[in-house]
C-alpha cells in the first residue's frame, strides 16, 4: 500500500489560487502560453499555461486582456517557475475593446505594471488596477476625465514604487517651496520665480 508524500517533500506539487489580471501572453510551441500576471496575493507573477491556447475546459472564459481572472497555480520547485493549472474569468472588461481611447489607456496601464514590477512585487496594485479598469468602462465623461485617472494612476504608481518626488521642495535648489521667495506655481508652466 502506498502513502501519500510528506507535505515537507519537495517533489510534491505546491497549489495555491489568487485572482489576477494578465498582463502578458507569449505563445509557446503549438498550444502554449508564457503568461504574465498581476495577483493579489503574490504581486507579478510569471507562469508556464501548457495547452492555454486550446483547452477550454480547464482555462474557463480563457485568458485575455481586460479579464480578471481566478488563478489556480502549481509548483514542485519554489525556484521554478509554477505552472497555471486552470483559470476562470470572473469579470471581463471587453466593452473597452469598443473604445479606442479607453483600450489605449487601459493597455498601457498593464504594460505599465508589467515593465515597472520586478517578480513578487506589486500585489497593492492588484485592487487599483482593478478598480481602474472597471471606471475605465463606466466612465462616460469624455477623454479629459480618462486622462485624469491615467495620470492618478501613474502618480499611485510611482508613489508604491518609491520614486514620487517631493512637491514640497524645489527640484532644482532642494529647499522647502515656502521658504522660496517670490517662487509660484502656474498652471500648465509649473514652478517659476
Amino acid at each position: 500500500m502506498r502513502t501519500a508524500p510528506a507535505p515537507s517533500d519537495p517533489t510534491m506539487a505546491r497549489e495555491f489560487d489568487t485572482h489576477g489580471l494578465l498582463l502578458r501572453a507569449v505563445d509557446y510551441g503549438e498550444s502554449d502560453k508564457v503568461c504574465t500576471f498581476l495577483t493579489a496575493e503574490r504581486g507579478k507573477l510569471a507562469a508556464f499555461a501548457r495547452g492555454a491556447r486550446g483547452s477550454k475546459k480547464r482555462f474557463r472564459g480563457g485568458i485575455g486582456t481586460f479579464t480578471e481572472l481566478h488563478l489556480v497555480f502549481r509548483s514542485r520547485n519554489p525556484d521554478a517557475m509554477p505552472s497555471l493549472a486552470e483559470s476562470e474569468a470572473i469579470v471581463s472588461h471587453a466593452q473597452l475593446g469598443s473604445d479606442l481611447v479607453k483600450m489605449a489607456v487601459g493597455t498601457y496601464v498593464l504594460e505599465l505594471l508589467d515593465l515597472a514590477l520586478h517578480d513578487e512585487q506589486g500585489a497593492e496594485l492588484f485592487p487599483v488596477a482593478v478598480r481602474l479598469l472597471r471606471w475605465l468602462e463606466a466612465e462616460a465623461g469624455g477623454t479629459h476625465r480618462v486622462e485624469a485617472g491615467l495620470h492618478r494612476f501613474e502618480l499611485l504608481l510611482l508613489d508604491t514604487l518609491g520614486l514620487l518626488p517631493d512637491f514640497g521642495q524645489c527640484a532644482r535648489t532642494g529647499h522647502a517651496l515656502e521658504d522660496e521667495v517670490g517662487a509660484r506655481w502656474l498652471p500648465d508652466v509649473g514652478l517659476v520665480e
